[in-house]
This record gives structure tokens, sequence and C-alpha cells, in this order.
């Protein structure tokens, strides 16, 4: 089925439950990471990030107008919690060392 045959409310729990899936793979990920310093830290950084939306989109769709819906929506939206955790799953290769060591453009 795709989405214009779909009803709002299946569409609108169909989305809901793609949002747990995607807390439950966020989850597995935060528990596979290394047991570093630096592993826990971004662990703890994907889990608040890439939990959030669920509970959110059904508070949104909790709401009693349609303005409030819009309203708590697009706040959800406007967090850039996902692009954060997407760019942990699927981090670009680390910088060369001599590119650590260049100074910022703001120390200088």
């Amino acid at each position: 089925m795709t989405a214009l045959e779909q009803t709002p409310a299946s569409f609108a729990d169909e989305l809901q439950q793609r949002l747990v899936q995607h807390a439950v793979r966020v989850l597995r990920l935060a528990d596979a990471l290394p047991k570093t310093v630096a592993g826990r830290h971004i662990a703890q950084q994907i889990i608040r990030a890439g939990t959030s939306p669920a509970p959110n989109y059904a508070e949104a769709r909790a709401a009693e107008s349609t303005s409030e819906f819009v309203h708590d929506y697009w706040r959800i939206c406007r967090m850039k919690h996902s692009s954060s955790v997407k760019s942990f799953m699927h981090p670009s290769p680390p910088p060369k060392s001599a590119a650590c060591a260049a100074p910022m453009k703001n120390d200088q």
C-alpha cells in the first residue's frame, strides 16, 4: 500500500511504529559501542537524540486541535537531534593528523 492509499490514521500509526523501531535500533547501536569514554559519550548522545522522536510524535498526535498538532509537530521537526544521530551512525573518515593540528579560523 502506498502512502497515497493509506488513511491518515493508518499512516500516523505506521509512522509511530517506525519511530519506535528506530529508537530500538538506536539503543542496540549504543549498546554495541565501545565502553570507552568516547563510546559512552556518543552512546548517551545518540540515545537522547534517537529515542526522543517517538514520544514527541505521540504527544503531537494527542493534540486537541489542528493548530496544536501543527505547533507540536513543527517543534519536533525543528529539533536537530535526528540529523546528529545520522552523523554518528554513518561517520565520515577520521581527519588526517595535519588537519587536526591546523589552527581553527577563530584561533588565529
